[in-house]
């Protein structure tokens, strides 16, 4: 999850554990971009292993959007689930 904090212009990112609510990894950034996702992913796993599953917004640091500048129109974020064996679920728009 990624949520703009305030008017201080600063954005938190946040894996918690979906069962126990136990925040694993966290980071704040001044701009939302999916490497900075990347970081808090690696850095949770580094400290609580890897995740059977992955759920996620559809927040533009984990989901592309169609534009032609981006490359393979995949974030940094996809990418990375691509290469490795996390199953990965896009949450429904509300």
């Amino acid at each position: 999850m990624a949520r703009n904090i305030g008017s201080k212009g600063l954005w938190l990112i946040v894996y918690k554990d979906d069962s126990s609510r136990f925040i694993v990894g966290y980071g704040i950034y001044q701009t939302p971009k999916s490497k900075y996702s990347v970081d808090v992913l690696r850095k949770a796993i580094g400290m609580y292993g890897k995740p059977e599953e992955i759920l996620s917004d559809h927040g533009t640091t984990f989901y592309a959007l169609e534009s032609d500048k981006r490359e393979k129109r995949l974030t940094d974020f996809e990418k990375l689930l691509i290469k490795g064996d996390e199953d990965y679920a896009a949450g429904q728009d509300s």
